[in-house]
């Protein structure tokens, strides 16, 4: 009797008192994934609840963390595709102004990330250092997933030969990590593991910061306005035309304004976050 007068008192109750499902989740769940990343997961086409779930804490950290409007793009390469993997999270918009990557050469797309095959691939990001954020106020950075051989591998960054204007991350060259942005030369600390965060920022001129998993790195270096030339990554820009090839995967890449050590530290803890929660 009292499981009759139960399921009578259910059918009474109106509509509005039941919580609307779509698909099996609750509208409620769904109104919980951050807008700006919600955009992202449309344009590249996620479907993977985990990496879904990756990306709107990772912007929610971005934003409390006062780092969201400091970045320009943001490269997680999620979907295991080309297509996927092109979108800039800041503005998933499929445009050259948007900062959306176009790949070039052999890349291999995974679960793991993007991986250039050191002999033709890399991408434009449409992104210059200078004219995008300032000759003192830059930053970029990668996050590799793989230890590869000591060389001659850019795996971010241009060149201008004439006169000389460098932004650019060189993991593993002679066991050392060398780091230009903005610059006419380039600072170095020893390594001898590509593996990791590697980024640079310059905010005050004639200086930039080195930061390698969590550590930072002063260097005195005479900075330039002569730039004229977009970042690649997997390579460097030389002039217009990619050279120097890296064979390193790419977890999370960056571009933006200028960020203090404290904040590079922030970026780090964030990005390794995002890494550990889709398994990279």
């Amino acid at each position: 009797m009292k499981k009759l007068i139960y399921i009578l008192f259910l059918f009474a109750l109106p509509v509005s008192a039941f919580p609307p499902v779509t698909h099996g989740i609750i509208a409620g769940q769904i109104s919980q994934c951050d807008a700006d990343a919600q955009k992202y997961i449309d344009s590249a086409g996620i479907t993977n609840a985990t990496e879904k779930t990756a990306i709107s804490n990772c912007v929610k950290q971005l934003k409390d963390s006062a780092l969201w409007n400091k970045l320009d793009a943001i490269y997680p390469f999620l979907g295991s595709t080309s297509a996927s993997c092109k979108w800039n999270l800041k503005n998933p918009v499929n445009s050259n102004a948007a900062f959306r990557l176009t790949f070039s050469g052999g890349w291999t797309f995974s679960s793991t990330g993007a991986l250039p095959n050191g002999v033709n691939g890399y991408a434009n990001t449409y992104w210059n250092s200078i004219s995008n954020a300032g000759t003192a106020n830059a930053s970029v950075g990668i996050y590799l997933r793989t230890n590869t051989a000591d060389g001659a591998k850019i795996d971010m960054g241009f060149l201008r030969s004439s006169p000389t204007a460098i932004t650019g991350v060189t993991i593993r060259f002679g066991s050392e990590y060398y780091g230009a942005i903005n610059t006419n030369g380039a600072g170095a600390i020893t390594n001898t593991n590509t593996t990791g965060f590697y980024a640079l920022s310059t905010i005050v001129l004639d200086n930039i910061i080195m930061h390698k998993n969590g550590t930072n790195t002063a260097k005195a270096i005479t900075s330039t306005s002569s730039g004229n030339l977009n970042v690649f990554i997997g390579a460097r820009n030389l002039d217009g035309a990619p050279v120097l090839y890296s064979d390193r995967e790419h977890i999370i890449d960056f571009l933006g304004d200028g960020l203090t050590s404290a904040e590079l530290i922030k970026l780090y803890n964030i990005f390794t976050t995002f890494k550990t929660a889709v398994g990279r």
